[in-house]
């Protein structure tokens, strides 16, 4: 099917509220990421709720393609916001799937928030940055503290349970997993043998 062809199925689709169909799809490195911004930068506050977006997302499943959240995150006040964080991060676990927060840092000058004549305000939602000097301010504590949770890196056989400081799981191979943070992590593991601790410098241990 000729490219244009393909980019207007998919528009048609999409309008019609029905998934595209299976052999639109026919490459097997397709993952599905969609950026959900549900209640953060959405028209409305409250629809389509944040878990709403998760289940719409989960669509996905009908293409046998990986599911990952392309861009999420909030902008406004951390202490207000910090609660829809941590929401966003249960979805996650609970969907067991990762995303990437927007954005780690945004530099002065970022075309996303310069607009008349904005150039001395700081940026950045996560990494704060002064302008127009670029000297860093530090994290945003609100944002940054339900971010900072472990992190699966590989886990081998079929995936289970994820929660916040840790996840479960069947299989045979390495099982790899990130702990931010200076503080030397207590495990708890089962099933696992010749477990293995490294120091990885910008990462925690």
């Amino acid at each position: 099917m000729p490219t244009d062809a393909r980019a207007q199925c998919h528009l048609v689709c999409l309008r019609l509220r029905r998934p595209a169909p299976r052999s639109y799809l026919d490459d097997p490195l397709v993952v599905f990421s969609p950026h959900l911004y549900s209640q953060s930068i959405t028209v409305s506050s409250e629809f389509p709720s944040l878990e709403d977006g998760f289940r719409i997302a989960d669509q996905a499943a009908l293409y046998d393609a990986p599911l990952w959240t392309g861009e999420w995150g909030w902008f406004g006040e951390p202490d207000e916001q910090a609660d829809d964080v941590d929401r966003f991060v249960d979805a996650m676990n609970a969907h067991r799937m990762g995303g990437a927060w927007w954005s780690w840092t945004q530099a002065c000058g970022d075309p996303h928030a310069v607009r008349d004549g904005n150039t001395y305000w700081p940026q950045g939602n996560l990494n704060r940055i002064d302008c127009p000097s670029g000297e860093s301010l530090g994290q945003v504590e609100g944002f940054a503290t339900p971010l900072s949770g472990p992190i699966r890196g590989r886990s081998p056989g079929t995936q289970g349970e994820v929660r916040a400081r840790g996840f479960t799981g069947a299989g045979t191979g390495r099982v790899e997993a990130w702990y931010p943070g200076a503080e030397r992590p207590q495990l708890d593991t089962v099933n696992l043998s010749a477990v293995e601790l490294t120091r990885v410098d910008g990462a925690g241990a």
